[in-house]
C-alpha cells in the first residue's frame, strides 16, 4: 500500500516532480537512518497516516546501526528517493573513513569500527545500491523548488548548523534557485531563514543527538499562504535496538547513544 501509493505520485510527472497544480502539496522528509530497522518502521507507518505525496530522504541510509541491509531493502520496497550521504558513500565504496568530524580519537575509534563492520555486513546488491546514489536531488514546489542533500550542496560530510555564519550560508546559496534546502547529517532538527532561503535539517530517525530518543523527521506542507514546517517525533523500542548493537558485535558506546538521544 505505501510503495504504491509513494511511487505512482513521485513518478507522476518526473523522478523528483511529484505533484503540481492546486498550490497544495505535502512531503515527507527523513535522514539519518544509521541501520536503525525497527525506527524506520516506525517512522514510515506515521508517514503512512499523514497522507503525504511524497517521502525523500536526506541520506546515511547505514553505519553505526545493526541492520543495514535490512533498511536499505525496506527503502527500496516503499519507494523513498533518498540522497547520498557520507557514510553511503564510505560503504558503498569501501572507503577506509566516512569523512565524519568526530570531537575526538575515542568517538573517531567507534566510528572506524562502525564503518568496518559495516562495509563487511552490506551484500552486493545494497552497496551497488549506495552507489547509485545521487549526491542532491530538487524537487519542483508549486511555487518554488526545493534542494535535497545530506550536508550541504557543496560536499557530502559538509556540516550547517543552526549557527552557521551567514557567510558561509551565502556560499551555499549561490549558483542554485532554489528557496529550500532540506538536509541532515547532524542529527538535530532544526529551522533557519537566511535572507529569502530556508534551511531545513530533518533531524535524524535511527540515532538522535539533540537529547529526545525518539525518531525525528519532518511533514513539510505548501499552500497558497507559504510554507509549513512540522518536526514529527515517533517513539520506538530503542532500548531493543540498543541491544541489537551490542549483540551485532558494534562498539556499545552507540547503543548508550540510542539510550540517551546525545553523543558521548
Amino acid at each position: 500500500m505505501i510503495q504504491r501509493h509513494w511511487e505512482e505520485i513521485c513518478n507522476k510527472n518526473g523522478h523528483n516532480n511529484p505533484v503540481k497544480g492546486s498550490g497544495f502539496m505535502r512531503l515527507a522528509i527523513l535522514g539519518d537512518i544509521h541501520g536503525n530497522l525497527p525506527a524506520l518502521q516506525q517512522v514510515l507507518q506515521d508517514i503512512q497516516k499523514e497522507q503525504v505525496d511524497a517521502v525523500y530522504c536526506t541520506g546515511d541510509l547505514v553505519g553505526y546501526g545493526p541492520e543495514p541491509n535490512e533498511v536499505l531493502d525496506l527503502l527500496r520496497d516503499v519507494g523513498v528517493q533518498s540522497v547520498m550521504g557520507n557514510h553511503d558513500d564510505a560503504a558503498g565504496y569501501n572507503l577506509p573513513v566516512c569523512g565524519c568530524a568526530y570531537p575526538d580519537e575515542v568517538m573517531k575509534g567507534i566510528g572506524e569500527k562502525s564503518l568496518a563492520w559495516t562495509k563487511e555486513k552490506v551484500n552486493k546488491v545494497n552497496r551497488e545500491f549506495l552507489r547509485g546514489l545521487p549526491e542532491q536531488m530538487e524537487v519542483l514546489l508549486p511555487s518554488s523548488t526545493a534542494m535535497v542533500f545530506h550536508g550541504s550542496p557543496r560536499a557530502i560530510n559538509e556540516y550547517i548548523h543552526r549557527d552557521t555564519d551567514e557567510e558561509i550560508l551565502q556560499e551555499l546559496v549561490e549558483g542554485t534557485e532554489a528557496s529550500i534546502f532540506l538536509f541532515g547529517h547532524t542529527h538535530i532538527p532544526f529551522v533557519r531563514t537566511y535572507k529569502d532561503r530556508l534551511f531545513v535539517n530533518a533531524g535524524s530517525v535511527g540515532q538522535p543527538k539533540d537529547g529526545d530518543n525518539r525518531s525525528c523527521y519532518v511533514l513539510l506542507e505548501c499552500h497558497p499562504g507559504g510554507i509549513s514546517i512540522v518536526f514529527k517525533r515517533v517513539p520506538y523500542d530503542f532500548q531493543a535496538v540498543a541491544a541489537r548493537v551490542i549483540q551485532a558485535g558494534l562498539p556499545p558506546e552507540l547503543a548508550e547513544i540510542l539510550r540517551k538521544g546525545y553523543p558521548l
